[in-house]
């Protein structure tokens, strides 16, 4: 998301013409996934990566056809075999990767599903044609599947339908689908994730820097401005002055959001989480040891008669992956960690020990 960020800001700031390459298919062993974008300026400078820097030398030389002449290109490396098979580049990765690259302006209505998915938090899918020729044919579609613009098959449609639910999407946020003789690299464009921080101690500041730096969301939440400020946090998106029991009505926070609990404050902590045990929140994670999270449990299962049981369900206390943080920079790797783990359904350990491929 970081690097999407990076392309929207870069495109929006350019004077001039540019190229967008996409990943649009892997077969075997790849460094990026289909969706992995980087765009090109006139001048030859770049943002983001379309691969772990084998092939950007070759992607920069065919963008500066593509802007000259305006016309797309489709084209692939393979890998597969020997290891200088692809212009000399000795690519680690045994694979086939097939790269899109257009001609792109501020204006671009492919774009814009992505900065409004950035911007707005809309959810969208797109399907792109896959075949040679001046104009590239697209078909956009909302968080429901419901096409929005352009023409595409019936199977195209049904399959885009199928995309749109949320677990879907997240396993598997592009795919190639063949329609008769024809193909369409469909794309679910998500929005950044939404890193929600209840407390602004010290040991919140680095948490909030890494979420930033991977281009999550991130809202900084706490009573006291002295706290709660931009120079303690300078890239948080958003910083709420609230009391405890302000916090849901303030941040309203829901579906795509992760929570982290940690003002360090009992009463406090134990009237956070009893606001987003009621929310649609789809993680929950509480700082601190378990007995003490396991006393907030009972006050709030005393208070509004929930089950404790269904409350540590949801709950990830003590928070964080178990990789020996002891300080306030190492926790925060470990939460972030496991955030990311529970959105995509990992569980966090070894790749190592991971059977099968690393990537779904």
């Amino acid at each position: 998301m970081k690097e999407l960020r990076e392309i929207l800001a870069g495109i929006d700031e350019s004077d001039g013409p540019a190229a967008l390459a996409t990943v649009v298919d892997v077969q075997g062993s790849s460094y990026r996934l289909p969706g992995a974008k980087m765009l090109v300026f006139g001048g030859g400078s770049f943002v983001g990566t379309v691969s772990g820097g084998c092939v950007e030398a070759d992607v920069l030389e065919r963008a500066k056809r593509v802007i000259d002449t305006g016309v797309p290109e489709i084209f692939h490396y393979d890998t597969t075999g020997e290891e200088t098979s692809v212009f000399s580049l000795n690519m680690g990765c045994k694979g086939i990767v097939r790269i899109l690259l257009e001609p792109v302006d501020a204006d671009s209505e492919y774009l814009s599903v992505f900065r409004k998915s950035v911007s707005e938090g809309r959810r969208g899918i797109v399907a792109t044609k896959l075949a040679p020729g001046p104009q590239i044919e697209r078909s956009y579609f909302d968080s429901e599947g419901i096409l929005t613009g352009g023409g595409v098959p019936d199977e195209v449609n049904g399959f885009v339908g199928s995309m749109a639910s949320e677990d879907h999407a997240a396993r598997r946020p592009a795919a190639i689908i063949l329609s008769g003789n024809e193909e369409y690299f469909v794309e679910c464009v998500s929005p950044p994730l939404h890193l929600l921080i209840l407390g602004a101690g010290a040991d919140a500041i680095p948490l909030a820097d890494i979420a930033h730096r991977l281009g999550w969301n991130v809202t900084v939440a706490d009573h006291r401005p002295a706290y709660a400020n931009e120079d303690r946090f300078p890239d948080a998106d958003r910083i709420v002055v609230c009391r405890p029991d302000e916090m849901a009505g303030e941040v309203r926070p829901g579906k795509g959001t992760a929570a982290v609990v940690m003002s360090h404050n009992f009463e406090h902590d134990t009237a956070y989480l009893t606001a987003l045990l009621d929310s649609e929140v789809e993680y929950i994670g509480a700082l601190g040891p378990r007995v003490r999270t396991e006393e907030m449990l009972s006050k709030i299962s005393e208070t509004v008669g929930s089950s404790p049981e269904a409350a540590r369900d949801r709950l990830h206390a003590p928070v964080g992956l178990d990789i020996g943080g002891a300080d306030p920079e190492t926790i925060a790797v470990s939460i972030v960690a496991e955030i990311q783990a529970a959105f995509t359904g990992r569980k966090g350990g070894f790749l190592r020990q991971r059977q099968g491929r690393i990537y779904d």
